[in-house]
C-alpha cells in the first residue's frame, strides 16, 4: 500500500459501502501484500484507524460476504501489524463496546465478524467452549481463523496455546465447503506451534474437515478395486515436487527409487515440468481444473484405481490435505513430510526412516534406512563470500528458519545467548517472506533485536550466498530443520540444534550425525546456549568443527549396498497387505 491507496480510502471513508469495497478489494487482490507498506508513521496511524472503521461497519448477511472476510483476514492481520496495531486491539476497538464485555452483549453481526477475523487473545477457553455450546459454527470458525498467528511475543504464544487446549472439546460444526481452505491452513500451522496439545487439536480439525466433506457428499469411503496388472500402480500425490523446491530436495531420491518395484504415476500441479516428472515417475497427470476440485480429483484417482497411494507430504497444499482424508486406494501411505503427521484415519501407514522414533498415535511405521537429501551444491559465489569473511572478528549468527518457526521460546533463547556473549556480532534472520508480511515481521523482530538484519525472500543461490556470511546457525525449535540444516552444513557452517521427542525435533540430530558432528544437537535449552557460547568464544573449537564438516560427505543413496530403500520397504508392505486395507 502507498500514499495513493491511502488517499483513496480517506476519500471514501464516510461512504460505508465504498470503504468496504475498497478495503476488501485491496486485501483479496493481494496488491497490499506483495509490496511493503510505503507510508510514514503518521499515515500508518491513519490507516489503522480506517481499518478499525472498516471492521466496525462491515456486514455479514450472506455466505458470500462471510467467505470474503475469511479470505481477507490474513491480509488484515499483516497490514494491521505493519501499521503498528495488533489484530486483537483492532478488533477490540471495532467490535467490543467496552473492555471485558461478553459475547452475549454483541449483536449477531458483530459475533460473526469476531469469528471470521478472530484473534486468540480475545477469548478465554471457558468463553470459547460456552460459545461452542451456543453457536458451534461461529466458535469453530473463530478457532480456525485465530490459528493464523505469529507467536513471536509471549502474550500471543500464551493466548494461542490456551485456544489449542480448548479446541479438542469443541463440538463439530456444520460448515460450508468454502471453509476447507482455512481448515487446511489451520492444520498446517498447528504443526509448528509449540503446544503439547497441538496434535490432539489437529485431530479435531481433521475430524471437522471430514465432517464437512461428508456433509456435502465429498467424502469417499470406498475405493475402486484395482484391476490385475503386471506391476502394481503406485500413485504419488505430490506437493512441491518441482526442481528447486525444498520438498523436491527432500523426497526426490526415495520417490525416484519407487520405480524399481512399482509403475509410478505422479499426480501434481502444472509447476512440475516434464523433465522433473520423467525423473520421478513413469507418467504424470495433472490436477483437473474444476469448480468442484475435490470431487474432480477424487474421480481422477478413482479412474486410475491405484493399488497404493503415497503422499510424500501432507498439508502444504489444499489438494493433499483434502485427498488424504479420502479412501481412494486399498493401501494409503504417507511420509513424515510437512507437517509431520496427517492425523487422517484413512492413512494406513507412515514411511519412516531409521533413527526416527515414532510418537504414539502415528499409523503403522514402515521402516527404511537413513534418508538422504539432495545437497544444496553452493556455487562459487558462496565460496567467495566465505573467503572474504575469513579472519573477521565480529561473528555473524544466522537464523535461516521460515517465519512460522519463530516463536517466543526460541527467540528468548537467542536473546540469552546474545546477553551472555556481550560482544559485537551480527544477527541475520532469513524468514523467507516479503512484502507486508516481511514488514510486519521486521517490526516485531527489531523490537527484540535492535540492529538485526531481516532479509526478504530470494532465489536459492542468492540465499546460499547470504547464508555463507554466517559463522554459526541457530536452528529453530521445537520445529527444527531439514533442508535449512543441510544448507548450512553444505557450507561447512556449524549448526546448533535442540532435539525433542517430536518427529520435527529429531531430524536435525540425524543430519548432524551423518556429518560426524552429532554433538551439535543438544537435548536441553541450557546445553543449547552453552554450545552456542563455546562456538562463539572458542575459536579453536569452532575451527575444528568447520574442518570436520569440510571433510565429511553426505552418503550417496545410490552408492550404498545392503540398505533397505524406501522402495524395498513399500514393496514389502504392499506384498504383505495387498488385497486388504490395513
Amino acid at each position: 500500500m502507498n500514499g495513493e491507496d491511502l488517499q483513496h480510502l480517506l476519500h471514501v471513508q464516510h461512504d460505508a459501502v465504498h470503504l468496504h469495497q475498497a478495503v476488501l478489494h485491496g486485501l483479496l487482490q493481494c496488491a497490499w501484500g506483495r509490496q511493503p507498506l510505503l507510508l510514514p508513521a503518521d499515515q500508518q496511524a491513519m490507516l489503522a484507524g480506517l481499518l478499525v472503521r472498516w471492521v466496525a461497519q462491515a456486514t455479514v448477511d450472506s455466505e458470500e460476504q462471510a467467505v470474503a472476510l475469511l479470505q481477507a483476514r490474513s491480509g488484515l492481520r499483516r497490514l494491521a501489524e505493519a501499521s503498528g496495531l495488533d489484530l486483537a486491539s483492532l478488533l477490540s476497538q471495532a467490535l467490543l463496546p467496552m473492555p471485558g464485555c461478553d459475547l452475549a452483549s454483541l449483536t449477531q453481526n458483530s459475533r460473526y465478524k469476531l469469528a471470521l477475523l478472530a484473534d486468540a487473545a480475545l477469548l478465554s477457553p471457558a468463553a470459547l467452549l460456552e460459545w461452542g455450546r451456543q453457536e458451534p459454527v461461529l466458535a469453530m470458525l473463530f478457532v480456525i481463523q485465530a490459528l493464523d498467528v505469529q507467536t513471536i511475543e509471549r502474550s500471543a504464544w500464551a493466548a494461542v496455546n490456551r485456544l489449542i487446549e480448548a479446541l479438542p472439546d469443541l463440538p463439530l460444526a456444520d460448515l460450508p465447503l468454502s471453509v476447507l481452505n482455512p481448515l487446511q491452513q489451520a492444520c498446517f500451522r498447528l504443526s509448528y506451534l509449540d503446544s503439547p496439545q497441538r496434535y490432539l487439536a489437529k485431530q479435531k480439525l481433521v475430524e471437522q474437515s471430514r465432517h464437512v466433506l461428508a456433509l456435502h457428499d465429498r467424502l469417499w469411503t470406498q475405493c475402486p478395486v484395482p484391476p490385475p496388472r503386471p506391476r502394481p500402480l503406485l500413485l504419488v500425490v505430490g506437493e512441491g515436487l518441482r526442481d528447486g523446491h525444498a520438498l523436491f530436495r527432500f523426497f526426490a531420491e526415495p520417490i525416484r527409487d519407487l520405480r524399481k518395484h512399482f509403475h509410478v504415476v505422479l499426480l501434481s500441479d502444472h509447476s512440475v515440468n516434464a523433465g522433473t516428472a520423467s525423473e520421478l515417475a513413469d507418467e504424470i497427470i495433472y490436477f483437473a481444473s474444476s469448480d468442484d476440485p475435490v470431487q474432480a480429483w477424487c474421480r481422477q484417482i478413482g479412474d486410475l484405481a491405484p493399488d497404493i497411494i503415497f503422499y510424500p507430504g501432507i498439508g502444504m497444499s489444499f489438494a493433499t490435505f483434502t485427498l488424504s482424508q479420502q479412501r481412494l486406494a486399498p493401501l494409503q501411505v504417507a511420509s513424515i513430510g510437512c507437517p509431520s503427521s496427517s492425523c487422517s484415519p484413512v492413512i494406513d501407514a507412515t514411511l519412516l526412516f531409521e533413527g526416527l522414533q515414532a510418537p504414539a498415535g502415528l499409523p503403522l511405521a514402515i521402516r527404511y534406512d537413513r534418508h538422504r537429501l539432495r545437497p544444496a551444491r553452493p556455487g562459487a559465489g558462496a565460496e567467495q563470500v566465505q573467503a572474504s569473511r575469513a579472519g573477521q572478528a565480529c561473528p555473524c549468527i544466522g537464523i535461516n528458519a521460515m517465519a512460522i518457526k519463530l516463536n517466543d521460546d526460541f527467540l528468548s533463547t537467542v536473546e540469552t545467548i546474545l546477553q551472555r556473549y556481550q560482544q559485537p556480532c551480527r544477527l541475520r534472520f532469513m524468514p523467507n517472506v516479503d512484502g507486508v508480511e516481511l514488514q510486519s515481521l521486521m517490526r516485531r523482530l527489531l523490537s527484540r533485536f535492535p540492529g538485526a538484519e531481516v532479509l526478504p525472500s530470494m532465489g536459492h543461490q542468492q540465499y546460499m550466498n547470504e547464508l555463507a556470511q554466517c559463522d554459526l546457525v541457530l536452528q529453530s525449535f521445537p520445529y527444527g530443520g531439514a533442508n535449512t540444516t543441510t544448507d548450512a552444513l553444505d557450507l561447512h557452517i556449524p549448526v546448533v540444534a535442540l532435539g525433542s521427542p517430536w518427529l520435527s525435533g529429531q531430524t536435525d540430530w540425524l543430519l548432524l550425525h551423518d556429518r560426524g558432528v552429532s554433538g551439535l544437537c543438544t537435548w536441553s535449552r541450557e546445553e543449547y546456549i552453552e554450545l552456542a557460547m563455546k562456538l562463539l568464544q572458542d575459536g579453536k573449537f569452532a575451527s575444528e568443527v568447520r574442518q570436520q564438516l569440510q571433510q565429511a560427505q553426505q552418503p550417496d543413496a545410490r552408492s550404498l549396498q545392503g540398505d533397505v530403500s524406501a522402495s524395498d520397504a513399500l514393496w514389502a508392505f504392499w506384498q504383505q497387505h495387498a488385497g486388504e486395507s490395513v
